[in-house]
């Protein structure tokens, strides 16, 4: 009888260790599937997320969004801002960069773009590039942005001796070509600096700038976008911001519908 129930025993536990066995390589299986399934997910939720137009970046993970691109690796984020990584040797220099989004259509939807600026005090002359279009640097002008259209918001301890000088422009390609350049304020003279936000608003073929919270106010309309900057492509407009020196930061940048205003912030 003791042989028999030792015998039986042993079935009952080969058997019980073959279905743990089989159950734990099913398990597995199952693991692995979803686990793939998960990871499917989270790639296509990433990649759906990034064709968004719209989207809130206030820089405070240690890695641009997936809405974002910095071409030339040139920035650093810090928390809550980002600016460039190295200083120039001289000041004033040329050597400007700039973000830009992934998207590239934004000729061809409306939507509101604001970000803010921190200019510090007795920073080195620079201008500040905020727009859309191309998104990248003429090299034949400065590197100032090629078949774009943005504010050049002059700054610095002498603001190019320029009186700290706001102008919006329509440039395309090659030295002083521009199809549209008006300067529309003055930012509080003086090197002692200050944050600042612009705002662009884009609705049909009508664009709008402003700095907010300026008095008197620094704005303008653009009636017809199309025809004030003919070089735009519905293929190659990016939003975008840059400059030259390291010293210069930005943040809270958003880029949403064209029916947000700047009380629902």
């Amino acid at each position: 009888m003791r042989n028999l129930s030792k015998i039986v025993l042993g079935v009952v536990t080969q058997a019980t260790r073959r279905a743990i066995s089989t159950e734990d390589t099913t398990m597995k299986v199952r693991h692995s599937s979803v686990l793939a399934t998960i990871i499917g997910v989270l790639v296509f939720s990433q990649a759906a997320f990034a064709q968004s137009p719209f989207f809130v970046d206030r820089f405070t993970g240690s890695s641009l969004n997936v809405h974002l691109q910095d071409a030339d690796s040139a920035f650093r984020l810090d928390w809550k801002s980002i600016g460039l990584s190295a200083c120039e040797p001289y000041s004033p220099s040329a050597n400007r960069h700039h973000i830009t989004t992934l998207r590239s259509d934004y000729l061809s939807s409306n939507w509101t773009y604001e970000i803010t600026f921190n200019t510090p005090a007795n920073a080195p002359d620079d201008i500040l590039f905020i727009g859309f279009g191309q998104g990248e640097g003429d090299s034949s002008y400065f590197n100032e942005p090629l078949d774009s259209v943005n504010f050049r918001i002059h700054q610095g301890e002498n603001g190019f001796w320029a009186g700290w000088r706001v102008d919006v422009a329509a440039h395309s390609l090659g030295s002083g070509v521009f199809t549209y350049l008006e300067t529309i304020g003055y930012l509080p003279p003086g090197p002692e600096g200050g944050i600042f936000t612009a705002r662009i608003r884009k609705i049909g073929s009508q664009v709008s700038f402003e700095i907010l919270d300026t008095s008197p106010a620094i704005s303008v309309t653009i009636p017809d976008i199309t025809t004030t900057a003919p070089f735009l492509s519905p293929f190659a407009s990016r939003i975008f911001f840059g400059n030259a020196s390291c010293v210069y930061s930005y943040g809270d940048l958003r880029v949403l519908p064209a029916s947000v205003d700047s009380n629902d912030r």
